[in-house]
């Protein structure tokens, strides 16, 4: 081989390598600081007035440095049922306006928090789960002297915010803890991080040196545990929202999920919806089959369905 043609071949890996290392470098920074949309208190509130009828402003102090802010509304009518909604990655507790208006609709407790570094609240970073669900668990416990010796939670994650609900159930085994709804959930966070590489045609071997350096930059191992180990101690009821075409979370990783709880959960599939519009496609008839199925999980003593 002559010199120049090693000295191209030496530009060509050493120009792939810088672009390879700026790819997970901007995959990582991506996740876990997916861009804040700072809704400030009035922008938000203005949002709640519009979309969330009765509902109150809420604030925890997740840890020393970081103060969690959400939406609460109490109905007396409740009989301490309440329903925690946990938004996705990339979201603020705005995008699960609709599913908490109905909910209060239906005389649940309902609760929506932005997890640390979204929307109002403090923190800086997204661990998909890691931390957020210490955060969760403290909200619960500030829950229950405001909802009463009744209380029951439904945690109801999408996406994201499902391997957090489920991090909180094994994190947290507070029998006021009864049920959860997991919307649109994925199975790893690289197999979710993979999948959306190979759509934008990026290799989808990249998700694991992409998730190693969120992880130093973060100072945790972010998404540990997998949603997929999690399920294996998970103890409650489980309801799990699928969508036919969703290619984060596809059929064959819906169903890799559901065989590792050690009770097989419920599967409502959407035929036609993708990750983003399960609930949305699903409609009237989704919204009344998770209602029937909360209402039952919370009337059965210890959360046994």
């Amino acid at each position: 081989m002559n010199t120049g043609l090693q000295l191209g071949l030496a530009l060509l890996l050493g120009a792939l390598a810088a672009v390879t290392w700026v790819i997970i470098d901007w995959g990582a920074w991506t996740l876990v600081l997916p861009g804040r949309r700072q809704s400030g208190p009035k922008s938000t509130s203005t949002q709640t007035e519009t979309k969330l009828t009765g509902f109150q402003r809420l604030t925890v102090q997740a840890d020393q440095n970081t103060v969690l802010v959400g939406d609460v509304r109490i109905d007396p009518l409740s009989a301490g049922r309440t329903v925690l909604l946990l938004h996705g990655f990339g979201e603020d507790r705005s995008a699960l306006f609709p599913r908490a208006q109905r909910l209060a609709e239906a005389h649940w407790n309902v609760v929506l928090m932005d997890s640390r570094g979204r929307g109002e609240s403090g923190g800086q970073h997204c661990t998909f789960g890691t931390k957020e669900a210490e955060d969760i668990g403290t909200v619960v416990r500030d829950l229950q002297p405001q909802v009463g010796p009744a209380a029951t939670f439904c945690l109801w994650g999408r996406s994201m915010g499902a391997a957090i609900a489920l991090a909180v159930a094994q994190a947290n085994p507070d029998p006021s803890i009864r049920t959860l709804v997991l919307e649109a959930p994925y199975t790893t966070l690289r197999s979710s991080v993979a999948a959306v590489l190979k759509r934008r045609h990026i290799p989808g071997f990249l998700a694991r040196p992409m998730l190693a350096r969120a992880s130093r930059l973060t100072g945790v191992q972010i998404g540990q545990p997998s949603p997929l180990e999690l399920a294996a101690h998970c103890h409650v009821p489980v309801l799990i929202l699928a969508g036919s075409a969703d290619p984060i979370a596809p059929a064959a990783e819906i169903e890799r999920l559901a065989q590792a709880f050690p009770t097989r959960p419920r599967i409502i599939s959407v035929p036609g919806a993708n990750h983003q519009d399960i609930w949305d496609q699903g409609g009237p008839n989704l919204t009344a089959e998770i209602l029937a199925f909360l209402t039952q999980a919370t009337q059965e003593p210890g959360g046994k369905a």
